[in-house]
């Protein structure tokens, strides 16, 4: 007589953020629990996607302890803090769970612009998508770059193969937030339809 006595417990939970509410700049409103669409999981080597509301189930194997790790890169988006290291989270559970990620607790400048830029990047593309499923490049486009916190100050730009953000100087706010991410992502549609910039690329 034989019995398979191994147990097979998968990890759940969700990944969310404090995020800025509404269009505004960070200083002009404050943070709300958002879901991180797309954001990578893992075990180990063991890697999953969340889903569009930031729920996940890891698949595991046995019943002991297990870190779990929520860094800033997502399915469609990756984000590369240029003010320093990019935030990562990290929990040990016991399987099943949950592993509830609550990104940029603290609030601070640098770390709303990372989950802000994120945020909105997947938002944009959303729209593309929902649009048009087939959209040339944006439908199919993995891991697009977006730079946050960059040392200057009043802009953000496109640059044909990533969007980047400045961080607060002089008499400007970071530019890590829900309109200036959706213009800057608008360019790299405009591009990838072969459609041209100028005003066109503006307006869109």
């Amino acid at each position: 007589y034989s019995e398979d006595r191994v147990l097979h417990v998968d990890v759940t939970g969700n990944v969310s953020a404090m995020a800025t509410a509404d269009y505004h700049a960070d200083a002009c409103d404050t943070e709300l629990l958002t879901p991180m669409p797309y954001t990578r999981v893992n075990i180990g080597s063991n890697i999953v996607y969340a889903n569009v509301d930031g729920n996940f189930i890891i698949p595991n194997a046995g019943t002991t302890d297990v870190t779990v790790n929520s860094p800033l890169i997502g399915k469609y988006f990756t984000i590369d803090n240029l003010g320093g290291t990019t935030s990562s989270l990290s929990m040990t559970v016991t399987p099943p769970g949950p592993a509830n990620f609550v990104h940029n607790q603290s609030g601070t400048e640098f770390t709303t612009s990372e989950v802000n830029v994120y945020i909105q990047a997947n938002v944009a593309r959303a729209a593309v998508v929902a649009a048009n499923p087939a959209f040339p490049t944006i439908a199919g486009q993995l891991a697009f770059p977006a730079y946050v916190n960059i040392n200057d100050d009043c802009n953000a730009y496109y640059d044909y193969s990533s969007i980047n953000f400045f961080r607060a100087a002089g008499t400007c706010n970071n530019t890590g937030f829900d309109d200036v991410v959706h213009h800057e992502y608008g360019h790299h549609v405009v591009y990838v339809a072969g459609s041209g910039q100028g005003q066109y690329g503006e307006g869109f």
